[in-house]
């Protein structure tokens, strides 16, 4: 032996003090970020579920064209009216006429509140000083009109949670309906 003192190995077991603070803190980092993204995500699932829900009910609207409404056999358009005025709904319709026409109101269906923080933004076209745009389906083959015989529709919806937007389209030619 040269005298030299050796020092006991210690085995460690346990993470000291300063190691457990550490995964805390990069814990709540992720933590926050992924509630940071959760939050942010809530608002564009509201709009994309809002307008998926708009296109569906235009299709919805067609198809009645096609197939009739056995307990009105005298309706012969279906479809959606949306007026500039009321950000927050919009109305599904059978009528008796071909075109929509605001003088002669048709039967509401259904009217459709969207939900809370959720807007229309804007509507093309529209007719008139009104701000109505009407999107109809006519027995028995479909025919589309659209406000002013326009050849497309375009509805956007906004929500208060965010400066994103959902945008549908409707061709008046061939009919399809586009979400964005």
């Amino acid at each position: 032996m040269d005298g030299s003192r050796t020092s006991p190995r210690v085995s460690r077991s346990a993470f000291t003090l300063i190691e457990m603070m550490i995964v805390v803190g990069i814990f709540l980092v992720m933590l926050g970020v992924t509630l940071a993204s959760f939050r942010q995500a809530i608002p564009q699932r509201e709009l994309t579920e809002t307008a998926r829900r708009f296109a569906s009910d235009i299709e919805q609207m067609r198809v009645a064209s096609y197939a009739g409404d056995p307990q009105h056999p005298d309706a012969i358009s279906f479809g959606v009216v949306l007026d500039g005025a009321l950000v927050d709904r919009y109305e599904r319709f059978r009528s008796t006429q071909a075109q929509f026409d605001p003088d002669a109101p048709p039967e509401i269906i259904e009217g459709i509140t969207l939900p809370d923080n959720v807007f229309i933004r804007s509507l093309t076209p529209t007719s008139g000083s009104e701000q109505i745009l009407s999107i109809s389906y006519t027995a028995p083959r479909g025919a589309l009109t659209i406000t002013n015989d326009a050849t497309e529709a375009e509805v956007v919806f906004g929500h208060t949670g965010t400066s994103e937007t959902r945008t549908v389209r409707v061709n008046g030619i061939s009919g399809r309906v586009d979400l964005e």
